[in-house]
């Protein structure tokens, strides 16, 4: 049986220096790297991964790539708080 991966993007761009340095460059090309690193971990598991990051439009974007659920906050949320909500919902 797989278990739900919740992962803060944004947390771990900034937390790691292998992304770190990518997003000095671009943001946009860090998200891709993290999603693509989950991807390969995970991609002949039964987990399901979720990655949450702060995001600022008006209502929470998801989509789905790669087997991985993207999730964007909406305005005036939080990243942190998307994933104790999915947590207490699991």
């Amino acid at each position: 049986m797989g278990r739900d991966i919740l992962v803060d993007g944004y947390n771990i761009i900034k937390n790691s220096a292998t992304f770190r340095t990518v997003e000095t460059r671009n943001f946009a090309a860090a998200r891709a790297a993290l999603l693509t690193q989950l991807v390969s971990r995970y991609r002949h598991t039964p987990h399901r991964v979720t990655v949450v990051f702060d995001g600022d439009g008006a209502s929470e974007q998801v989509s789905h790539e790669r087997r991985i659920c993207i999730i964007y906050s909406r305005h005036n949320e939080t990243a942190d708080s998307v994933i104790a909500r999915l947590a207490t919902e699991a």
